[in-house]
This record gives C-alpha cells, structure tokens and sequence, in this order.
C-alpha cells in the first residue's frame, strides 16, 4: 500500500449535506478558475453544474455519487469527488475531483483515485449492484483499502 493511502476518508454525501458540499463547490471553484475563466463564466459554470439545485439534479436524476474528502489526521474537509456509473458501459466515471487550494500538491488527488480503483476492484463480477461498491466503517466513513 502507498504511502500516501491512509491520508483521506471519505464521507458520502446526502440529501441532509447537499447544501456543504454546493457551498464547498462554490467556495473551491471561485477561488481557482476566475483567474483562467473569469469571474462570470465561473459563476456560470457554479450554477449550471456545481450548485445545491445541479447537484441534487444529478444525484437523483442521473445517480451521481458524491463525497467529502476529509484528511484523516484531524478530520478536516480538504475537498470532494463524485461521478456515476455510465449506463452505456456499466463503467463508474469519475466526474469530480476538487480540492482547497491549501491541499494541492499533497497527493490527495492520487489518494482519491486509489480510492476509486480500489473500491471497484471490490465489486465481484456477479454484483448486481450499479453503483460504486464500497465497504463502509461502523461510522459510514469510506477508507481507501476498506
């Protein structure tokens, strides 16, 4: 295992914490892409794709999956990831990966990755199940490696 596998946790994303995860898009895309994209095609982007009504659109209408990426030393929200499985492929299409300025560089996102291979690897062939298979700790939080 890397040496960098145990540094995240990840908590799914509910109904109930939709809201954080729209105000953490909001709060992590304006602080990147204005400088690339300007400050309205950033806004735009935010509505249209990143904002508490796009995200619930997608979790229930095309059964997108998200989570909070949380550093495993003290807990703290470093970023999110989401996707869902493309009904064409029956393949899990990671959508989303975004982190704080102040985590990038750190091996997150390599991190975010394994955590994805590692949690379809899981999944057996006979699974039925079209999302994302994942084994959970008695906290619901989702460990790379689980």
């Amino acid at each position: 295992m890397s040496e960098h596998a145990e540094m995240v946790t990840f908590d799914p994303v509910t109904a109930v914490t939709v809201p954080q995860l729209a105000a953490l898009a909001h709060e992590i895309w304006f602080e990147y892409w204005p400088a690339l994209i300007g400050a309205n095609q950033t806004a735009y982007m935010v509505e249209q794709f990143q904002s508490q009504p796009a995200i619930e659109r997608d979790m229930q209408e095309h059964a997108y999956e998200y989570w909070f990426v949380r550093a495993a030393d003290d807990g703290r929200v470093v970023g999110y990831t989401g996707g869902h499985v493309e009904p064409q492929t029956n393949r899990f299409f990671i959508s989303k990966i975004y982190l704080r300025a102040a985590e990038r560089g750190k091996h997150i996102a390599s991190a975010v990755v394994r955590f994805y291979e590692q949690s379809t690897c899981a999944c057996t062939a006979s699974s039925a199940r079209s999302r994302l298979c994942t084994e959970c700790s008695a906290d619901g939080r989702i460990t790379p490696g689980a």
